[in-house]
């Protein structure tokens, strides 16, 4: 969403290492340090937002450097947040979400999320075998609307790219044929993949997927967005 919108000069990027140890989300020389604070671990980010705060400690998070505090890590919040409150500041004329389709679009996110992206997960953690066959069709279902539904059209909502195709992208990059599949095999997320190369994956404008690197995807099975974004109210300048 920060490269679509071109807030590249507004909103600065520090990214946590890919590896986690009983500590948490690290700033490693891999890399790279934290350039904002030279914080070490992003719990101190936590920590200097919020004093003894002992809950989880995730990314995306989004770093204020007026107020020296965190202001949001709810992932949905970031990227509408970027897409609908800085325009002023926005390189680009992209709207990715659009009123009119607001509704649709969190409809279409809601269930992409629950059996898509984390239903990835679900599946590869299933306990039983009716588990992992339930879970697995919802997934399933779910690949297959959106196949029908890209079929003869290039982004979710027609023409355009919108706020659900930025949700579904990484899911589908993450499941390519170079990310490992479960421990039952490849996943229905990584033959869509494969099947929707050419014709039924949402095709990012160019230069969008050189912000998420293919080594840290085959690496990391757990996919969060490896980014601590910061940005400063009222300025234009990070």
């Amino acid at each position: 969403m920060r490269k679509l919108k071109g807030l590249e000069d507004v909103v600065s990027l520090s990214n946590v290492d890919d590896q986690r140890d009983g500590r948490g989300w690290a700033f490693r020389e891999r890399r790279g340090a934290d350039p904002v604070n030279g914080f070490t671990l992003l719990a101190q980010a936590y920590e200097a937002t919020e004093p003894g705060y002992a809950g989880h400690v995730s990314v995306p998070a989004l770093w204020d450097r007026q107020t020296g505090k965190l202001v949001s890590n709810n992932f949905p919040d970031i990227t509408i947040d970027f897409d609908t409150q800085f325009g002023a500041f926005a390189r680009t004329s992209l709207d990715l979400y659009p009123p009119e389709l607001r509704g649709d679009i969190d409809a279409l996110n809601e269930r992409v999320y629950e059996t898509v992206n984390n239903g990835t997960y679900r599946v590869a953690g299933a306990t039983t075998e009716p588990e992992y066959q339930e879970l697995r069709q919802k997934l399933t279902g779910t690949l297959d609307a959106l196949d029908e539904r890209l079929a003869g059209q290039r982004y979710l909502f027609g023409a355009a790219v919108t706020e659900a195709d930025v949700r579904l992208w990484p899911t589908l990059a993450r499941s390519s044929p170079r990310s490992r599949g479960s421990a039952r095999g490849p996943s229905p997320a990584s033959s869509t993949a494969r099947r929707g190369a050419s014709t039924s994956t949402p095709t990012l404008p160019t230069g969008t997927s050189r912000t998420v690197g293919s080594t840290w995807l085959v690496r990391r099975h757990d996919w969060y967005p490896p980014s601590s974004a910061c940005r400063q109210i009222g300025g234009p300048q990070i």
